[in-house]
């Protein structure tokens, strides 16, 4: 896939791009924000209803995602908020965002599913998520050609 078929897999999927994000996105990122949408859609099509946001409460109008690995609880990047009816659990969908694992050792996550409250619980302690909080990731390889 081109640059320009994966800001439209992306863009079809979600939302709109910020400009900023899209003309600075490298083909790695846009796969990454690709995979999401996979990850949004298994979300709904497992009955949550998904609201893409950057500060947690309101719709994003336009996506700006990480383009390199970072904190969760850094700057105002466009995450998914995940609600479920049944059983009342919420989750968190990030790019490019770091979990502490079990042997205290930061780890990426391309893109990365969380438990909700363990996400706030990083934002406000400002500290890495933990491994057992985490539901799922994904780590992202983009090749130019197969391999």
């Amino acid at each position: 896939m081109t640059r320009d078929d994966l800001i439209k897999v992306v863009e079809s999927a979600l939302t709109v791009l910020s400009s900023v994000y899209r003309e600075s996105a490298a083909k790695s990122d846009l796969y990454e924000a690709a995979l999401m949408t996979v990850a949004v859609g298994a979300t709904q099509a497992a009955g949550g209803m998904c609201l893409l946001t950057d500060d947690g409460r309101n719709p994003s109008q336009e996506l700006t995602f990480r383009r390199s690995p970072g904190n969760l609880w850094l700057g105002q990047f466009s995450h998914v908020r995940a609600s479920f009816v049944n059983p009342g659990r919420a989750l968190e969908i990030h790019l490019g965002v770091y979990v502490m694992s079990g042997s205290r050792v930061q780890h990426e996550c391309d893109v990365a599913i969380l438990d909700s409250v363990e996400a706030e619980r990083s934002r406000q302690g400002r500290i890495h998520p933990r491994h057992s909080k985490l539901i799922t990731s994904i780590e992202a390889k983009c090749y130019g050609a197969s391999p």
